[in-house]
């Protein structure tokens, strides 16, 4: 028995994630929500999730580097999730950080997400007349 089992959160926390791994996650919405401390921050709901994760300026501000200051397009898009550690009034404390996949994620039936890697680019003539240049410097 574990007291979160008679106390849930609406919102994720660390111990909600399996600790060393990455959790896609795709956005489904982005609420406001009043914090403890009668401030406003934002929550990202995620598809086939009942609890948000509330948005620390870290986090937004990662997200944000990736997909624009637009909230709204953020929705469709998959992140991911982990559990990390930080600093917090003088202590070790683990957290939660997001991470923006490189490659599209596809969700499988079922909810699995899968990173699916994109194709490389085939090389060009250029390419390959550039590395004719390059002369013989190859070490072996």
């Amino acid at each position: 028995m574990n007291t979160d089992d008679f106390f849930p959160s609406n919102f994720l926390k660390a111990a909600d994630l399996p600790e060393g791994q990455m959790v896609p996650a795709v956005v489904e919405s982005i609420e406001s929500a009043e914090m403890p401390d009668g401030g406003r921050k934002p929550v990202l709901r995620f598809v086939s999730k009942t609890s948000g994760l509330v948005l620390n300026k870290t986090n937004c501000d990662f997200i944000e580097a990736r997909h624009g200051k637009n909230m709204d397009a953020w929705v469709g898009q998959t992140i991911t999730l982990y559990v990390t550690k930080t600093q917090f009034g003088g202590r070790t404390v683990p957290c939660i950080r997001v991470d923006i996949p490189v490659a599209p994620a596809a969700v499988a039936p079922g909810g699995a997400a899968q990173v699916v890697a994109p194709a490389p680019a085939p090389a060009t003539a250029a390419d390959i007349a550039a590395v004719a240049d390059a002369g013989d410097d190859i070490p072996f």
